[in-house]
């Protein structure tokens, strides 16, 4: 056998190897997006299942929107 037909042969099975193991890794450590919380079809039908003028604030953004918001200040807030 050629050394670099030989060569070629075990870089291919490395590289198949590698792939599939990197694939079953990522399917193992990737969570499952369809249950909470990133279920995001579920927030929103809850959303809409919420009782009408119940709410005093809605955050529509990203978490860099609702992340810095402090109860304490709202709740506490005079009149």
């Amino acid at each position: 056998m050629n050394p670099t037909f030989s060569k070629l042969i075990k870089v291919t099975g490395f590289l198949i190897l590698l792939g599939a193991s990197i694939y079953y890794t990522t399917q193992i450590v990737t969570p499952d997006r369809s249950i909470k919380p990133w279920d995001v079809s579920s927030k929103i039908i809850d959303f809409y299942e919420i009782e009408e003028n119940s709410l005093d604030i809605v955050f529509v953004e990203s978490s860099h929107t609702f992340c810095p918001f402090d109860p304490y200040i709202f709740q506490n807030k005079p009149a």
